[in-house]
């Protein structure tokens, strides 16, 4: 991430610092990694519930690098756009940007299905996966072991 993104993302109250552990960062990151085998496990029976744990796989996963990182989403309403921004501007130069720019479709259609009853199709669950997978791979590329 650039000092720029990060110092905007800061500026804007998006994110906030805290202390940076990497311990707990690996840890919520093998919790992604789980959810994302569980969300393909549970596509075809019960597609809007691997939807949305697939989707937090994506947000543990960004998550855990802000942890690394030693920032946060801003807690409260917006927190997982907020969290989304982060990985937009923090995984930029990782080359999976049709991935990341996904990330706020994804997001509402989560929303929809929690909160407004909307039946996800599998095939939504296997486009969220690919993203998921993408996004999850980056970030346990830049964290390293």
């Amino acid at each position: 991430m650039t000092g720029d993104a990060l110092g905007n993302l800061l500026a804007d109250g998006a994110i906030e610092r805290v202390a940076p552990d990497r311990s707990v960062a690996g840890a919520e990151l093998d919790v992604a990694r789980r959810h994302l085998e569980s969300a393909a496990l549970l596509a075809s029976s019960d597609p809007t519930a691997a939807f949305a744990v697939g989707w937090e796989a994506i947000r543990k996963a960004v998550a855990a690098h802000m942890r690394a990182r030693g920032v946060r989403a801003r807690r409260g309403p917006g927190q997982h756009e907020r969290t989304g921004r982060y990985a937009r501007a923090a995984l930029a130069r990782a080359g999976i940007d049709p991935h990341l720019d996904a990330i706020d479709d994804l997001r509402l259609l989560r929303n929809q299905s929690q909160y407004e009853g909307l039946a996800v199709e599998p095939a939504e669950v296997h486009e969220l996966l690919a993203h998921a997978r993408a996004i999850v791979g980056a970030i346990r590329d830049d964290l390293g072991p």
